[in-house]
């Protein structure tokens, strides 16, 4: 079965199990990219969520999840925004992985630089949440670029009464 490397939403297994069958879920690396706030989430909403770009050097902690080769098509259209791209073995390191590991890369016409943009809070929060319940939230903070579009949205967080 093939794998799917997760660095954003896909973190959080409840939110991937909304549109795949998870198998299972390994926590690694992913090589030579860099995860960042910067794709637009629609064409219409001016708010962005988490991608991955080449970036010599670089490194991503998430998760790659074990999934049917059907999962595919109901993931695909999740990830419209993205291309699935093909992993090399020299891109990725997580103990146990074999079988073909995919990423989604977003497609350049939804990448934004936009500093009129923002993280929207649901999202934020299933993102923080799902590297805190797979342990990597250092690497998750650490290894990720755009936390200034996330202000609005950790304050408004931040300052909710619970």
């Amino acid at each position: 079965m093939p794998w799917v490397f997760g660095y954003g939403s896909l973190l959080l297994k409840e939110s991937a199990e909304k549109s795949m069958t998870v198998q299972s879920m390994i926590v690694g690396v992913l090589y030579g990219y860099q995860r960042y706030w910067g794709v637009r989430s629609t064409a219409d909403t001016p708010s962005v969520v988490m991608g991955v770009r080449k970036q010599h050097q670089s490194q991503c902690t998430g998760v790659f999840i074990n999934i049917p080769e059907d999962s595919f098509e109901a993931l695909d259209v999740r990830e419209r925004k993205y291309d699935r791209i093909l992993l090399q073995e020299d891109e990725y390191e997580a103990a146990g992985i074999r079988g073909d590991v995919y990423v989604y890369v977003p497609k350049p016409e939804w990448a934004t630089t936009s500093p009129d943009m923002h993280v929207g809070k649901a999202y934020l929060r299933k993102c923080i949440l799902g590297a805190c319940k797979l342990g990597i939230e250092e690497e998750f903070f650490t290894e990720t670029t755009g936390w200034d579009r996330c202000k609005t949205a950790l304050t408004q967080s931040l300052s909710q009464k619970e």
